[in-house]
């Protein structure tokens, strides 16, 4: 499990790339794709599955495939965030 701080969840998008490990020699890069957070409700959990792409510059083009990923937003409060 990962976590971060999201500034601003009207604008921002989570971009990840995935690999897969090898014991022996170099991880293969699979693909990169992203997900723009404006859809996410606070405490709830979302399942989304993302268009795995050679690059952000092709994502109009075929996937390499998809990664399922489970979301969960955490709003802190004003509160939480000076501490």
């Amino acid at each position: 499990m990962s976590s971060f701080q999201v500034e601003d969840i009207m604008s921002q998008r989570l971009t990840i790339q995935l690999f897969d490990y090898d014991l022996f020699k170099p991880h293969d890069f699979l693909g990169l794709g992203e997900f723009p957070l404006i859809g996410l409700e606070p405490d709830h959990q979302a399942d989304i599955w993302i268009d795995l792409r050679k690059d952000l510059k092709s994502m109009e083009l075929k996937s390499e495939g998809k990664v399922h990923l489970r979301i969960l937003y955490k709003s802190l409060s004003v509160e939480n965030q000076d501490n």
